[in-house]
């Protein structure tokens, strides 16, 4: 299990104690999914916890999708997504609800991220200004809901995905198994994702972090 350091400890905390009061208790049962799912141990979640008074925590467990759901009703939806990026920098894996985007770190140096939205329904490069993040270039109008990645041991083309899209008025798009190049051809086919040079490495960085978060699963052949 992973210990993370004091300072990250902090960082976690911090980023959520300005809106935390609101919802305490189910604030802390999102958080907490999201560190375990994360591997970190149950000591350090405690030691977040701590700092954030959760012993003192009442209130009614609701069922929701994620941190997003919750922090949308206090603040604006570009400072909801910055705290929500915030926490990922420290984890390094994204957010396992489903109502929360999907990040993976393009520059560190600027804080340009690649994002899949799952409530905008778009797939992009996000730039952190202060405490917003805010998406700067949207390269496909879907959200990539549903992920399987098969690799095979014996072929000459390693691994093939399967991809199932959200658009946006509910719409659903099943392409695949097909490669990663190839089920992004078909996107442009339909008028749901842009000729971008920078389409390939966007999506092939969130579908990485979709996998390694959970959300998206990985299948030998």
């Amino acid at each position: 299990m992973r210990v993370l350091r004091s300072s990250d400890i902090c960082r976690i905390a911090g980023s959520i104690e300005d809106f935390y009061m609101y919802d305490c208790r189910n604030t802390l049962v999102y958080l907490e999914k999201w560190m375990e799912s994360a591997g970190v141990s149950q000591d350090t979640i405690e030691k977040v916890f701590l700092i954030l008074d959760g012993d003192k925590c009442v209130g009614e467990e609701k069922k929701l999708c994620g941190l997003r759901e919750i922090l949308e009703r206090y603040c604006e939806e570009s400072r909801a997504l910055a705290i929500i990026q915030e926490i990922y920098d420290v984890l390094g894996v994204s957010s396992p609800h489903p109502c929360d985007p999907v990040f993976e770190i393009l520059d560190y140096e600027k804080k340009i991220y690649a994002i899949a939205d799952p409530v905008m329904k778009i797939v992009g490069r996000a730039i952190r200004v202060r405490d917003e993040l805010i998406v700067k270039h949207v390269v496909a109008y879907v959200f990539p809901k549903h992920v399987v990645r098969y690799v095979y041991s014996n072929r000459m083309n390693p691994s093939d995905c399967e991809i199932v899209f959200e658009a946006r008025e509910g719409a659903v798009i099943d392409i695949g198994p097909a490669t990663l190049p190839e089920i992004l051809k078909q996107l442009r086919r339909r008028g749901l994702a842009k000729r971008s040079q920078s389409l390939l490495d966007v999506m092939s960085a969130v579908i990485q972090s979709i996998i390694r978060s959970g959300r998206g699963e990985l299948r030998e052949v």
